[in-house]
């Protein structure tokens, strides 16, 4: 009975190989990286230890790295045209912001973060800026301030896109601002 089966699985591993070839040959990525999974998960189930020399192995596994590749840079596209839509409303905030710019010494940072968490307080509320940080160590409190407006930190769904973006912005501008203490150490 097994032997059945696994006769059945390499059958279909193989039609999954030829169909994912096929397909590949006609860049019709929108089908294709279905037969490509099958083929995968059969392959897996047929064989423990796969052998990556395999020809129909191969095939599927460049096709999927493709497949990924084209969507991940489709993707990237369709983000930098939607930040840019955004990047245009957000002029004003991020005219405002380079204006502000940061001041030399510890007084020009903490002039600046002051006015940035008036001006654009962070949605948590917990993340409140410490003056007295600010003092002892503005290079930590720079840090402290990246991590209150990282996009990384920020809900999209909750805040919405134009907040994602001006917190990418404003990550950028703190993080200029960061390494010019890195220069002077």
């Amino acid at each position: 009975m097994v032997t059945v089966v696994t006769e059945q699985c390499q059958k279909e591993a193989t039609t999954g190989h030829t169909v994912t070839t096929h397909y590949m040959h006609v860049n019709f990525f929108n089908s294709e990286w279905r037969y490509v999974f099958i083929t995968i998960l059969l392959g897996q189930q047929v064989y423990k230890d796969v052998d990556s020399c395999t020809g129909w192995y191969k095939t599927c596994t460049e096709g999927l790295q493709r497949y990924q590749s084209e969507t991940e840079t489709k993707d990237e596209l369709f983000w930098q045209e939607e930040r840019a839509k955004y990047i245009k409303e957000l002029e004003a905030e991020l005219k405002d912001l380079n204006e502000a710019g940061i001041g030399s010494g510890t007084a020009g940072i903490k002039c600046f973060l002051k006015h940035l968490y008036k001006t654009y307080p962070p949605k948590n509320p917990e993340h409140k800026l410490d003056e007295k940080k600010v003092e002892e160590n503005a290079k930590k409190a720079l840090l402290t301030v990246i991590l209150h407006y990282h996009p990384d930190k920020q809900d999209k769904e909750k805040h919405g896109i134009k907040w994602f973006v001006l917190c990418e912005e404003i990550t950028k501008l703190l993080n200029r601002h960061h390494e010019s203490f890195k220069s002077v150490d």
